[in-house]
């Protein structure tokens, strides 16, 4: 009992410290359910342990999974939604069946580890590849050379994969394609490919071992040699790293801006010599903060609402918020400033036509219903520029 406490105070911790703790909390209740339906041996003795172990565990899982609700329910619940800055990776009804939605966003993700891209047959490979990790363990399992601990790299990475395209159908987290938390897959993609071709390895002749040895350092050398550039320039790509000067270059005029959370850490790129201070707590909204920066006599205020992570201007509530942390019995007329796409690329993409449209239509209205006149609008390729005003 004493081990399932610390497992319970360690969970909670990894919860309070990085959201994405809940999906491999996820995977590892989920993944001996799975394996008991792939393996006949370790689901008789998963049916004989779990009369005897299910309280313990329940108690166990009990507060990583209250510490979850908890911050679902106070903070994550606001931002859990689709970003607005990665469209591709978000199904869109409509615009895509959900086949094809998996199919580009698997290439998308296979060509971030893969040596030579796949735009089409990434789900193949993925499939393939899980094929593998899995039937290897599996086959040496019924053969009793093997426990059954050497299914769960593939399980759990299997679980991910899973979760994330599902979260991506549904529009809750984006699926593939950039270097978030993808990385964390290959960890558990390399752990299941390395288990799978060392239960190879004891039944291959060793002539055979030598040639799968050297196929393997071939591969790992082919990759660094093609992708030489792209290794060069790992880790670069950042949030935001790319708009160095678009805050700069459009925010000259100074005056008020509104900028989301996402742009607020974006405009010290132009700005971190600027004096900054803060000015006070919007009244209806305490995570709507205003702050002034000037230098050399040039001035720039900044309303900056840490109540959203980046702005949906789809979405009627960011306009009720934006209503509220405009100052009252004023005519005033602040502008509203948003990076919302392109923020993981360095190589800049038009925006969709169909995106284009859709806002241009849609941010007129849905400022009206909230009393905000729309004065200029811009829609660029990567970012929304415009001016509301009320009257008093």
């Amino acid at each position: 009992m004493r081990g399932l406490r610390h497992i319970a105070a360690l969970a909670c911790l990894a919860l309070l410290s990085e959201y994405v703790a809940g999906l491999f909390l996820i995977a590892s209740v989920a993944a001996p359910l799975l394996a008991a339906a792939v393996d006949r041996d370790y689901r008789r003795q998963l049916r004989q342990a779990l009369p005897r172990r299910l309280a313990a565990d329940a108690l166990t899982l009990l507060p990583p999974a209250l510490v979850g609700a908890l911050l679902y329910a106070l903070l994550a619940q606001r931002w859990v939604t689709s970003l607005s800055g990665l469209p591709l990776f978000y199904f869109r009804p409509g615009a895509e069946t959900a086949g094809e939605f998996l199919v580009r966003n698997s290439g998308h993700l296979v060509n971030l580890f893969s040596p030579f891209l796949q735009e089409r047959h990434g789900i193949l490979t993925l499939g393939a590849f899980l094929l593998f990790a899995i039937a290897v363990p599996v086959a040496q399992r019924r053969t009793g050379r093997r426990s059954a601990d050497r299914l769960f790299p593939a399980l759990v990475l299997a679980i991910l994969l899973g979760a994330g395209a599902a979260f991506g159908l549904l529009g809750r987290y984006p699926f593939g394609g950039t270097p978030r938390h993808q990385v964390l897959l290959l960890f558990f993609a390399v752990l299941a490919g390395f288990v799978a071709f060392d239960g190879l390895l004891p039944s291959a002749k060793p002539a055979g071992r030598a040639l799968l040895a050297m196929a393997c350092a071939g591969a790992i050398g082919w990759n660094a040699v093609r992708n030489r550039e792209e290794i060069h320039h790992f880790g670069r790509d950042q949030p935001l790293n790319v708009r160095a000067g678009t805050f700069r270059e459009n925010l000259a005029r100074g005056g008020t801006v509104h900028l989301d959370q996402m742009n607020f850490i974006g405009l010290f790129m132009d700005y971190y010599a600027w004096d900054c201070r803060f000015a006070g707590r919007v009244a209806d909204n305490p995570l709507v903060e205003r702050y002034r920066f000037s230098r050399n006599g040039r001035s720039l205020t900044v309303i900056a609402h840490r109540w959203i992570w980046q702005m949906d201007f789809r979405s009627q509530p960011l306009y009720d918020g934006l209503r509220a942390s405009f100052p009252r019995g004023v005519q005033t007329c602040e502008r509203v400033f948003c990076v919302d796409r392109n923020i993981f690329k360095a190589r800049r993409t038009a925006r969709p036509e169909m995106d284009r449209t859709e806002l241009q239509a849609q941010i007129p209205g849905r400022a009206r219903a909230v009393g905000l006149t729309t004065s200029a609008l811009a829609l660029r390729d990567d970012f929304v520029d415009a001016v509301f005003c009320i009257e008093p």
